[in-house]
């Protein structure tokens, strides 16, 4: 089994726009077999400037993965 975090920021600068970003994840992994493992996980990220624009997402992710 193993668990993963990570958290991000940052700032962009172009004329006449900044921007502030953060983001963030968290995702998990176990294995069920020898051959075979399953995992999820959550990412956000979230996007300020100063025009007006903000932007958030929100993803979600699971899957199975089989060696054959």
């Amino acid at each position: 089994n193993t668990l993963y975090a990570a958290y991000g920021q940052g700032e962009v600068e172009v004329p006449g726009i900044t921007a502030d970003t953060d983001a963030w994840t968290i995702a998990a992994m176990h294995k069920m077999s020898k051959r075979t493992m399953v995992y999820a996980g959550y990412n956000n990220f979230e996007e300020e400037d100063n025009v007006g624009f903000n932007l958030e997402e929100d993803t979600f992710s699971l899957g199975l993965k089989h060696k054959f």
